[in-house]
């Protein structure tokens, strides 16, 4: 595949072992006839890409995948004859556990439509019946977030709002039967003297039996970010964090929200904030352990006449990456800014500055080698996807780069190394990040043998150290 490097703004407080790069630009879908709006997307079993949207002509849900480089014709995945709501900061959202996909939509009209799930066993091909989540009438159902993990469960937060009484809260159900079926009702913030911000989206979060659901407040106009946290599968939510000392006091609708991952047992987000009196993106870290224990970054200093907002979230226990939306002269691009500790240093890139027109509201997921990132490309009326991976980490050629052989491998695969006998650790990890095994021989001065030991079939990623750089490359098992 054609990689391309693009012009960008580099600023580094600490130098990253290798660049990142991106690929050319791909059109997942054109405005006409099926629309772009808010693109959200998940990966598969393979790790390959899976992205949904809003058709705002006819108020449906569009999905497409990718496979052997190409994107799918799109096809409906909302039912006939319904309404869905769709706008540019809330709107349908996705997650995914191997070939299992989810996704949440809310029907029209806002005030007493109810949430739907769709679900598909075999990654986007085919898809069940919706089964409705909520339908309260009399209190509004709005906003729904999920995730997912790998044993069927599914938990879907949304917002109950009662707009003659004027409250709201944020409330969730789980499914252990891959979203079949759904329990009762937990009110997460009704128990938390934070009131919430009626207008912003929130995000949900699953690593093991660890759950967290970030919102933002406002408690008499104040608009931080906060945390409620389960660590019991999402049987009992008894734990609160702050991910945001800010104290942005605003008294109008930011209709903007956090976006949050887990990284082991430490809880991440990225946000927006305009308490400094600039719209900037910020990461921020908690240790389950001690929730008091904020970290707290900006993660890119720019210019008073540069806004950020609309961040996404996504990497793994070696990497941190941040999308967010860039807005400078009536310009709106997008921007990555990647990380190897929390945004102390970090490595910023500008994707879209060779684009016409406005790119919004970014999306992103992490595959342990690369970023898959969408967006809306208001500008050429189109889903735009990418992949940013490491330059010197791709697996294809041969001038510096890796080569793995046998592909698909069985009990071992064989690694042709850029540099001479340098190599000094080897790490295997899976779609979602999580570190497998890593012993490995020298065969040469210029090849290494990777034992696969008992790994299950699948997509796994290989990371090798050789001093002063990082190769990575993506293998197959048989």
């Amino acid at each position: 595949m054609n990689r391309i490097i693009l012009l960008f703004a580099l600023i580094l407080a600490g130098e990253l072992p290798a660049q990142w790069v991106s690929d050319s630009p791909q059109t997942v879908a054109l405005q006409d006839p099926w629309g772009n709006l808010r693109p959200r997307i998940a990966l598969d079993a393979s790790a390959s890409p899976m992205v949904i949207w809003s058709r705002p002509s006819d108020h449906t849900v569009m999905f497409s995948r990718r496979d052997a480089g190409a994107f799918s014709t799109p096809v409906q995945i909302s039912e006939e004859n319904l309404h869905i709501l769709g706008y540019d900061w809330y709107g349908p959202e996705i997650s995914s556990a191997g070939n299992h996909v989810y996704v949440v939509y809310k029907e029209m009209p806002e005030e007493s439509g109810p949430i739907h799930l769709v679900h598909s066993s075999n990654g986007g091909l085919d898809w069940d019946a919706s089964v409705i989540v909520d339908s309260s009438t009399a209190i509004s159902a709005r906003m729904p977030a999920i995730a997912a993990d790998n044993d069927g469960k599914v938990y879907i937060a949304y917002m109950l709002e009662d707009v003659q009484a004027g409250i709201s809260e944020w409330v969730l159900v789980k499914s252990t039967d891959y979203g079949a079926s759904f329990g009762e009702m937990i009110h997460l913030t009704a128990d938390n003297s934070s009131a919430v911000c009626d207008c912003c989206p929130a995000s949900l979060a699953v690593s093991d039996s660890n759950v967290a659901f970030l919102y933002r407040n406002n408690q008499d106009d104040l608009r931080d970010i906060r945390a409620v946290v389960s660590l019991d599968d999402g049987e009992s939510f008894s734990t609160y964090a702050d991910m945001d000392d800010m104290n942005w006091v605003l008294g109008a609708c930011p209709s903007t929200g956090p976006s949050a991952r887990w990284n082991g047992t430490q809880l991440q987000s990225a946000w927006m904030s305009a308490a400094s009196g600039d719209n900037r993106i910020y990461f921020s870290a908690v240790p389950v352990s001690d929730v008091s224990a904020l970290d707290q970054q900006l993660i890119h200093p720019a210019p008073s006449n540069e806004s950020q907002n609309y961040p996404s979230i996504d990497g793994n226990d070696l990497i941190s990456g941040i999308a967010g939306e860039l807005l400078i002269s009536g310009q709106r691009n997008i921007f990555i800014s990647i990380s190897e500790d929390e945004f102390q240093s970090e490595f910023y890139l500008v994707l879209t500055s060779d684009e016409s027109g406005n790119q919004v509201r970014p999306h992103l997921k992490f595959d342990g080698t690369g970023f898959h990132l969408v967006y809306s490309d208001n500008g050429g009326d189109a889903v735009t996807y990418r992949y940013i991976t490491q330059g010197n980490g791709i697996s294809e050629g041969t001038n510096g780069r890796l080569i793995a052989y046998p592909q698909p491998a069985q009990d071992h695969v064989r690694i042709t190394v850029p540099e001479s006998g340098k190599v000094s650790s080897v790490e295997i990890r899976d779609i979602y990040g999580r570190l497998c095994s890593g012993q490995f021989d020298n065969v040469s001065e210029r090849e290494i043998r990777v034992c696969l030991g008992d790994l299950s079939p699948g997509t796994y990623m290989i990371q090798l150290r050789c001093e002063d750089s990082v190769y990575s490359t993506k293998i197959f098992k048989d």
